[in-house]
C-alpha cells in the first residue's frame, strides 16, 4: 500500500502517512506548493508548520568522461 501511495504521488510521501526514519536533508513541499530542501531533525522539518509532503534527495549526477564542459 505504501509503495502504491508513493508511486501515485510521484515519490512524494505525505507527512500524514509517515515521516523520515533518519535525520538529514529531504525535499519538502509546503501547503503553498513550494519545494524546498529542508533538514529533518528527527522531530520536525525546518518549515514544520507548512510541510505537507517529503521525499529523499536524488543521487548526485555522475558525469561521463565523454561529456563536454560544465555549466
Amino acid at each position: 500500500q505504501q509503495a502504491l501511495s508513493e508511486a501515485n504521488n510521484k515519490g512524494w510521501i505525505p507527512c500524514s502517512e509517515r515521516l523520515p526514519d533518519k535525520d538529514g536533508y529531504y525535499l519538502t513541499t509546503t501547503m503553498y506548493k513550494e519545494v524546498y530542501c529542508d533538514y529533518w531533525s528527527g522531530v520536525n522539518f525546518d518549515r514544520t508548520e507548512m510541510v505537507v509532503a517529503w521525499m529523499e534527495l536524488p543521487q548526485a549526477y555522475e558525469p561521463q568522461e565523454s561529456e563536454g564542459k560544465e555549466c
